[in-house]
């Protein structure tokens, strides 16, 4: 049988060797495909391979340069508009505004690359993960060296306990069984064997069990095999190109994109509109010109970068509060915005810790309380003699090589998770059985059951056995009861165990049998043939990897949220079903696709697909990066947990990408966004809350800034089209837009969130951040600001005032407008005085009225801002101006509220 070739091309690092199919090829195939031998390389070989192919390492891929991010702050349109206003602000002589004006680009380009600049990690996680040594066979000679060295063609001999070294075909395995949890996400370890695999390059990872890959863990015996893949060739290797093709863009990031170009192009147009405007009404071009820096200065919201960064930093800390720890700024925003979470099964959704949930004893059923392999629970119903029970969790604490400690409060299991689940429920059955083993059967996958010999604290032999139940209830000749009394096991009892063990399988339990054989002559007498006719059954035990309590309530919550959760994992098709049928991912709406499935699927049908599939199983790591491509393709806003390494690249292309930071490993924290340190589902939705809350504080943080945008549009123009001097200086614009809104923009940003946050759908993904409505509302507040600042001012040279006493007056009045703007843009439509409240609000009230007193009277301040003393009054009847504001405001939305009580 020829091996064939993965289409899936290997364009980075070593080894040149095609990638095959090699699970599918038989063992004695691939050594000559390899040129290699069941000896292993010649040392020569070895070196020459090692010189060709290069190391046995995931190769560094670069990333785009600092300076080249930092240049990308330079190319926004707004950036490039207050560029050409300090160009001519250069060839007017206007020497002071310039360096104010490119004081602010700096700014902005520094923050801005701050906000992008940022190491994912992920490939240098995976560079570490690589294993420091490994064991090799050269010219039948064992080796240790360094896993670097590994070619292809190697030998590698693998004992419980290492990390594979690099992907190889299984040559020979007793008892090898491999821990692939963070690579395929199969929930059990995965038995190898050297038997080909049917089903070429489609048959999941999970299903490959004539292959070890690379940083999976030995779990039980041991084995050879042959180096098929190295380096970058691996299956590691392929997840580190795709989380470094990653291109995914944070939807916030997105956003402000658009917004930039829109309102770039807005400004070009107006300044173009207005300095026509001026020449056809017979302005000196000079004037026009300082004008269009006036115009570029006063629509640019200069102080936005800043107050973006300052909002997700806020974000941050709350979150990190409810322990949601955020790697990327943007990935506060993103998250309240997701409309899909897709999430990986085992750790994630599951506890990540095998568990017995059920009992057959006695021809009754019993469901078990507790969590994961703590020792603490009980048997529902109680049972009424414990004398059976208590054989059962006997047999099932001795015919067992796990072990279970306790870290730091939490219990793990050392060896079989399967074991571990025995051992827990051993102790919660109230047995604690450490009884000498004397011999044993170790368990085989023909033979699928293990049996222990013992002596018991009374002398007595006793032989038990634990296994398959189709194979236990072959040997097996009585059954027990609860009162430990043995019975014949007749047709009607053997029926009642297959039906018991149907119901448990298709709840997507593990189901082992337990038995034992009691009064052995001596230890030689264990055999096959011993215990075949001899064996007592004790029962059956149902296994799964439970669903997190918290997690199905947070599954709800989402739902409620309008956030389709979706389930994307590497286990079994039945066994991911049932987990999502019970946390309500899986409904008669919704579907179950497998990996092999997706294989086939052009772009076109897989966008379709996504649309009606609830849960996907068997899948590969390519897998989940394609749909999450796909569904935002379709515009989804896509949030993707999981912990594995078969997750990294799925986390770096989602809008967010959430790890578990408990029991992920590094490569996945390193591809998030965000890492949940309590490894807790729930979690997602306190951040989604938090998110959802930056959100809506950054819509109102960027009304507030673009109504007094509008507003300094509105007074120059309206001085141009009126025949007045300028209201304002370009210095003086930029003093309001970077201090007298400054100092209010960041405490809008604290904003409590909105009682009705978690009840409302996630805003379309491809909603503009200003959106109709909000574009009214910023334009009627703009066009009022500028109306009381032009009558000010107004009113100031038809009272005799100079115009810079003018323009003080001016400045000062729309000064006070920006800081009632603020109180404004709290609530759309709620009352200011029914809000919760913001102290930092009055703090910055307090704030910016005294660096308005600074800049009016102060002289430094005068000199820079081109200010004069007002009298008193003046200045209190421009900051009641404002305060006149905040009324106006509130008697519109009594307005707005008594009419939609109308209509309701």
């Amino acid at each position: 049988m020829a091996p064939t070739t993965d289409e899936r091309p290997t364009t980075a690092g070593p080894p040149a060797v095609a990638v095959r199919a090699w699970h599918a090829v038989p063992a004695a195939e691939v050594l000559a495909a390899l040129g290699s031998s069941p000896r292993g390389l010649t040392d020569a070989e070895a070196a020459r391979r090692l010189a060709e192919d290069g190391r046995n390492v995931i190769a560094e891929i670069a990333g785009r340069p600092a300076w080249a991010l930092f240049v990308d702050q330079l190319r926004s349109p707004l950036i490039a508009i207050l560029g050409l206003a300090a160009a001519v602000a250069w060839f007017l002589g206007k020497g002071f505004d310039v360096w104010v004006i490119l004081a602010v680009v700096v700014l902005n380009a520094v923050l801005g690359f701050v906000l992008e600049y940022h190491a994912s990690g992920a490939i240098a996680a995976l560079r570490r993960m690589t294993s420091p040594r490994a064991r090799v066979l050269r010219d039948g000679v064992m080796r240790e060296l360094p896993a670097a060295e590994i070619v292809t063609g190697d030998v590698l001999v693998l004992e419980a306990g290492d990390r594979v070294g690099a992907d190889a075909r299984v040559l020979d395995a007793w008892e090898l069984a491999c821990d692939e949890a963070g690579l395929t996400g199969e929930s059990v370890p995965v038995a190898k064997a050297p038997a080909p695999v049917a089903g070429g390059n489609e048959a999941p990872l999970g299903d490959r069990t004539s292959m070890v890959f690379m940083q999976t863990a030995i779990v039980t015996g041991r084995g050879r095999a042959v180096v098929v893949g190295i380096g970058m060739a691996t299956e590691i290797g392929r997840i580190a190109e795709e989380v470094a093709e990653a291109d995914a863009v944070p939807p916030v990031q997105r956003r402000l994109a658009r917004f930039g170009g829109v309102l770039g192009a807005a400004i070009c147009g107006i300044v173009a509109l207005v300095m026509a405007l001026g020449l056809l009404l017979g302005r000196p071009p000079a004037e026009m010109f300082y004008v269009a820096i006036s115009l570029a200065v006063a629509a640019i919201p200069e102080g936005l970068p800043l107050v973006v960064s300052a909002l997700f930093a806020i974000g941050v800390t709350r979150m990190a509060r409810r322990h949601a720890l955020i790697r990327r700024l943007p990935a506060v925003e993103a998250l309240g915005a997701a409309t899909y979470v897709c999430s990986d099964k085992t750790g994630t959704l599951t506890r990540n810790a095998m568990t017995a949930v059920r009992l057959w004893h006695d021809r009754r059923t019993y469901e078990v309380t507790g969590d994961g392999y703590a020792p603490e629970g009980e048997l529902s119903p109680a049972p009424d003699r414990p004398e059976g029970l208590a054989w059962l969790g006997r047999c099932g604490s001795l015919a067992n090589d796990a072990l279970l400690e306790r870290d730091d409060g939490a219990w793990h299991v050392v060896g079989d998770p399967t074991e571990g689940a025995l051992l827990a429920l051993a102790a919660k059955l109230g047995v604690d059985a450490d009884w000498p083993r004397l011999e044993e059967i170790p368990f085989s996958s023909e033979r699928k059951w293990m049996a222990t010999l013992h002596r018991a604290p009374e002398g007595e032999l006793v032989v038990c056995v634990k296994g398959a139940q189709e194979r236990l209830l072959a040997m097996a000749e009585g059954w027990m009861d609860a009162t430990g009394a043995v019975h014949p096991l007749d047709d009607v009892v053997r029926q009642e165990v297959a039906a018991a063990a149907e119901a448990m399988a298709k709840d997507a339990l593990r189901v082992l049998a337990l038995g034992l054989v009691r009064g052995v002559e001596r230890p030689e007498a264990l055999s096959v043939d011993r215990l075949a006719g001899h064996l007592v059954l004790l029962g059956l035990v149902g296994i799964i990897d439970p669903p997190r309590e918290a997690a199905i309530q947070a599954v709800a919550t989402c739902r409620e949220a309008g956030i389709r959760v979706v389930m994307i994992t590497g286990d079994h098709a039945l066994t991911a079903a049932a987990i999502a049928r019970r946390m309500g991912i899986l409904d008669a709406g919704s579907e179950v696709v497998e990996g092999h499935d997706l294989e086939g699927m052009d772009a076109a049908r897989l966008d379709w697909v996504v649309q009606r599939t609830a849960v996907y199983a068997r899948v590969n790591p390519s897998h989940k990066l394609r749909i999450v491509r796909a569904l935002q393709r379709r515009g989804e806003v896509v949030a993707m947990t999981g912990d594995g390494v078969n997750d990294a690249p799925a986390l770096a292309q989602a809008d967010i990408g959430i790890a578990m930071g408990i029991t992920g490993t590094e490569v996945a924290k390193g591809a998030a966004g965000m890492v949940l340190a309590d490894d807790n589902f729930a979690t997602i939705v306190a951040a989604v809350e938090e998110g959802r809350t930056i959100g809506d504080n950054l819509r109102k943080v960027i009304g507030y800034l673009m109504a007094t945008c509008v507003a300094n549009i509105a007074v120059i123009a309206g001085a141009i089209v009126t025949g007045q001097p300028l209201p304002l200086t370009a210095v003086q614009l930029l003093w309001i837009n970077l201090v007298a809104i400054g100092v209010f923009d960041k405490t809008l940003a604290l904003e409590a969130r909105e009682p009705d946050v978690m009840r409302r759908a996630p805003r379309p993904p491809n909603e503009p951040l200003i959106t109709r409505d909000a574009l009214i509302a910023m334009l009627l507040w703009g066009f009022f600001m500028a109306l009381a600042t032009l009558a000010a001012f107004t009113f100031a040279l038809n009272h005799g005032a100079g115009v810079v006493p003018a323009r003080t007056e001016a400045f000062t009045t729309l000064s006070a407008l920006a800081w009632a703007s603020a109180f404004v843009y709290r609530s759309p439509d709620r009352s200011l005085f029914a809000l919760a409240p913001n102290p930092w609000m009055g703090l910055s009230l307090v704030v910016a009225l005294a660096l308005q007193l600074l800049a009016v009277y102060w002289a430094p301040f005068q000199l820079l801002l081109g200010t004069v003393a007002l009298p008193p009054a003046d200045f209190a009847g421009a900051v009641a101006v404002g305060a006149g504001m905040i009324v106006v405001s509130e008697l519109v939305k009594l307005g707005t509220r008594l009419m939609a009580s109308g209509r309701s």
